[in-house]
């Protein structure tokens, strides 16, 4: 979402607090990646083509996330209701006063800089409720996001008792944080991250332009894209992206 060598700090200030390490790759070269570390590629020599192979190494600890996400003891009823209005009065104080803001916005960073293994978990944690958000809401990304963004302010603790659907959603989310992480402060600390800023508003990522090619899991470059790299002879080497 974020141009990170001309970041617009105005719209993604969180990315002050970003930390990255750089290098640069020639032909042959092969970098390694730790599973979830984020990672952007800038190409120097453009126009010029070259060829990028990527390879996911061992698992990425999925099955184990969710059997522990299924084993977990699951709070009271009553606990997730409390976690939703301390949710509330906490974004209701950050929007009257910045610095209030300021301090849960610290606070929030400082609990996982204190524990890798939670900061872990919320990590993958935060990927997997994001989609679940999405499928809850028919596939539709928009609407996923900004049920999650409502999620994370507390909303469900205003919203009428005959929105059984959605609270019975919200307090599922919620319950299983709860649960997964230890406790309501690291579940509503990872909701607000979640959202920060504006993360996950619709229409906040610019759009793609250019000549770009995307794949995801189970995609595969489509056949003419790749017809076209072999058929031109400008691409003199292969820079090798392996994540693990």
């Amino acid at each position: 979402m974020v141009n990170v060598e001309m970041p617009d700090l105005s719209r993604f200030p969180a990315l002050r607090r970003a930390r990255a390490l750089e290098a640069i790759l020639e032909p042959g070269d092969v970098l390694w990646l730790p599973r979830y570390w984020w990672h952007y590629v800038h190409q120097l020599d453009a126009p010029s083509e070259n060829i990028s192979l990527n390879f996911w190494c061992g698992r990425k600890g999925t099955d184990r996330f969710m059997q522990n996400l299924r084993t977990a003891p699951a709070p009271s009823a009553e606990e997730v209701a409390v976690a939703s209005s301390e949710a509330a009065a906490t974004a209701e104080a950050m929007g009257r006063h910045e610095s209030e803001r300021e301090r849960v916005e610290a606070a929030d960073d400082a609990l996982l800089e204190a524990d890798a293994d939670l900061a872990f978990s919320c990590l993958h944690a935060g990927r997997i409720i994001e989609s679940a958000a999405v499928r809850l809401l028919g596939d539709d990304k928009s609407k996923g996001y900004l049920f999650l963004s409502a999620i994370a302010a507390g909303a469900d603790a205003r919203w009428p008792p005959n929105a059984t659907a959605a609270i019975s959603n919200a307090r599922r989310i919620r319950s299983e944080l709860i649960g997964l992480l230890g406790s309501s402060v690291a579940a509503n600390a990872l909701l607000r991250m979640i959202a920060r800023d504006g993360r996950l508003s619709p229409g906040l990522a610019p759009p793609i332009e250019g000549d770009i090619v995307n794949t995801e899991k189970g995609v595969m470059t489509p056949d003419e894209e790749v017809t076209r790299w072999f058929a031109r002879r400008g691409a003199q080497g292969a820079i090798v992206v392996c994540t693990c």
